[in-house]
């Protein structure tokens, strides 16, 4: 069941084909990454290291083939490394290493036999239709398969697994039907398309299973979960996601089941950097008041002291050390080392926000040595482009060599307030002067009742009906007789127009009777 292609790719060469520059001056114990990582992980780890760090290639390198000889059956990863590793001695002029080949031949041998043995059971459990044994039989053959580095051939086969796990959700996912060896095989999926660097695999997996675990049950699976969670969040550079999720992670949790993948050392790292890159200052601050994760930060001193330097306006002390301990440790990190440069820049900004916040005028001068920056000009051209982004509200005075604040005059912000104010009051105010003047005027229509009605017309033609119709431009006779339509309309539009006219004269519009008491009076006048 050889494998070939990337998703086999030994760790060696994916590190040597990595873009990121040497480092010169490495600053990390390879013994304490022995240590601290298990399985694939350590040996990635190293070979990672011996590619980025030259100094560091041969012993890196001896450590990788001893532990792929200890836990590992993948005599590829194996010889890819021995020749690297014969390539640094001959570029040192040292002696070439003996090549095993008593153990590739055995390897290569256990290998085929233990994989026709795993398939016969296998073949065998599924005739006698025994579910748990099916189960069983597809997970020794995955856990043999993840040895050997046949990480698509593994995820297959604890994909197989899963189906056969005791009550499997059918449907979608609660945490009321998700056993145990549901989610173990689930997290060996993961494992594996983690290895090959399937990331829109996992993102899907973990979008579904992540919710549904419940820390206070099994701590270690969640804590794991949150792991894998915060490596998609970093992969697609959301800092700020990265840090809240692994901020919310115990040392108890952690020492169990993350070292197949990642350092517990290496959350506080990871936290750090994506802290100082997107926190606020109070923000800092409850992070290094989390009793919880405090245990994770003791693990190494540099992410509290930096944090620390931070909080406490040292942004000199504290650029310069972050500055130091990416270019000697975090660059050998290979889940921090393609991030660093964006981190350190979010940073140095952010320091430089923090700094100007409290001043109405900055001195460029004094800036650059409370920032530790030896070139003036590479700090002006960052200003500018933090001005450009509206992320920095000031302006430059280049020949004062000065940073001046863009503050509004707070007297001339309240009196221009007073003043809209004002003229929305009067625009108010002319407006219901207005409809004041329309409603005595008889000119708002109101909605017509089964009273009784009068002639036809227009702005005043014809006879009112009654009640239900006073207010209708130019009103007629009241009642059932109506006539004399004409007149009344002719009242209403000319004393409409004389509210308008004494209006716009300025004087306050003059109150008229209604339509009723107009004809009222037209009817009286005609009696006498």
């Amino acid at each position: 069941m050889d494998q070939q292609g990337t998703a086999a790719m030994p760790a060696a060469k994916r590190a040597r084909n990595h873009p990121l520059p040497p480092v010169l001056s490495p600053m990390i114990d390879l013994d304490l990454v022995c240590t601290q990582l298990r399985g694939r992980a350590k040996v990635d780890r190293l070979c990672f290291i011996a590619a980025r760090a030259p100094s560091l290639a041969i012993p890196a390198l001896s450590a990788a083939l001893d532990a792929i000889k200890a836990d590992s059956l993948d005599t590829d990863l194996h010889n890819a490394a021995f020749r690297d590793l014969s390539q640094r001695l001959a570029d040192a002029n040292l002696p070439q290493p003996i090549p095993d080949d008593a153990w590739i031949d055995k390897a290569a041998r256990t290998a085929r036999v233990e994989t026709d043995k795993l398939e016969a059971e296998l073949k065998t459990y599924r005739a006698n239709s025994i579910k748990e044994s099916i189960r069983m039989g597809y997970n020794d053959l995955g856990e043999h398969l993840l040895k050997c580095g046949q990480f698509e051939s593994a995820a297959k086969a604890f994909f197989r697994a899963r189906e056969y796990a005791s009550a499997v959700p059918q449907g979608p996912w609660t945490s009321e039907v998700l056993p145990k060896t549901f989610v173990h095989h689930t997290f060996q999926v993961l494992h594996c398309h983690y290895y090959m660097g399937d990331h829109t695999f996992m993102a899907a997996q973990l979008n579904k299973l992540a919710p549904l675990l419940e820390p206070k049950a099994d701590p270690s699976a969640a804590a794991l979960a949150i792991v894998f969670q915060s490596l998609q969040h970093l992969r697609a550079h959301e800092y700020k996601r990265t840090a809240q999720l692994l901020s919310t992670l115990k040392l108890a949790d952690v020492t169990d089941r993350i070292e197949t993948v990642m350092a517990p050392a290496d959350i506080g790292l990871v936290v750090m950097h994506c802290a100082l890159a997107t926190y606020s200052r109070a923000e800092l601050k409850t992070l290094l008041s989390n009793d919880g994760f405090r245990t994770i930060l003791d693990l190494d001193p540099v992410p509290r002291s930096l944090l620390a330097h931070f909080i406490h306006s040292q942004y000199a002390q504290c650029l310069t050390k972050l500055a130091a301990h990416r270019s000697a440790t975090a660059a050998l990190d290979p889940v921090l080392a393609p991030h660093l440069e964006q981190l350190a820049t979010l940073a140095r900004q952010r320091a430089i926000a923090q700094y100007c916040k409290p001043f109405v005028t900055v001195e460029l001068g004094q800036m650059a040595a409370a920032l530790a920056c030896a070139d003036p000009a590479a700090l002006d051209a960052e200003i500018a482009r933090l001005i450009a982004s509206k992320m920095l509200p000031f302006r430059i005075d280049s020949r004062a060599r000065l940073l001046r604040a863009r503050r509004s005059d707070p007297r001339s912000t309240a009196f221009a307030a007073a003043m809209a104010a004002g003229d929305s009051l009067h625009a108010a105010r002319a407006a219901t002067l207005l409809r004041v003047a329309m409603v005595e005027a008889g000119c708002v229509i109101k909605a017509a009742s089964a009273a009784g009605g009068g002639g036809s017309g227009s702005f005043g033609s014809g006879g009112g009906g009654g009640d239900p119709y006073d207010g209708y431009f130019g009103p007629g006779g009241s009642g059932p007789a109506g006539g004399n339509g004409a007149g009344g309309g002719g009242g209403g539009i000319s004393t409409f127009m004389s509210a308008l006219s004494s209006m716009a004269t300025g004087g306050a519009p003059r109150r008229v009777g209604s339509g009723r008491e107009r004809a009222s009076n037209r009817l009286g006048s005609g009696r006498h």
